[in-house]
């Protein structure tokens, strides 16, 4: 049973493929975080966050350690890019989307 920690947090950054099963399928997928945190995605949602691969994500949820790795329990995510290059990062600076 994994332990679970008393916190809540968030994490900003691309879902990258992590496991395959015997048939070269998909079964896991990792949050890498932009502080270079590296989490496995876990929970009800993981299997929608498996459709995400290298889309850039915020994702909030319960973090734990399971044999030795950081495991996310997604509660709840927002996409903020259809891929790891593929989001404008002058909406980064100036997330109104304004100019000038």
């Amino acid at each position: 049973m994994p332990r679970k920690t008393d916190r809540d947090i968030q994490v900003t950054g691309i879902v990258l493929p992590n496991d395959w099963d015997s048939r070269d399928q998909l079964v896991e997928v990792v949050l890498y975080g932009n502080d270079e945190s590296e989490h496995v995605i876990a929970g009800r949602l993981a299997e929608r966050l498996l459709g995400l691969s290298h889309y850039r994500v915020r994702a909030h949820g319960r973090e734990y350690v399971h044999n030795g790795r950081r495991c996310l329990d997604v509660a709840g995510y927002e996409i903020l890019g259809t891929g790891a290059v593929g989001y404008d990062p002058d909406s980064i600076l100036n997330p109104a989307g304004r100019t000038g």
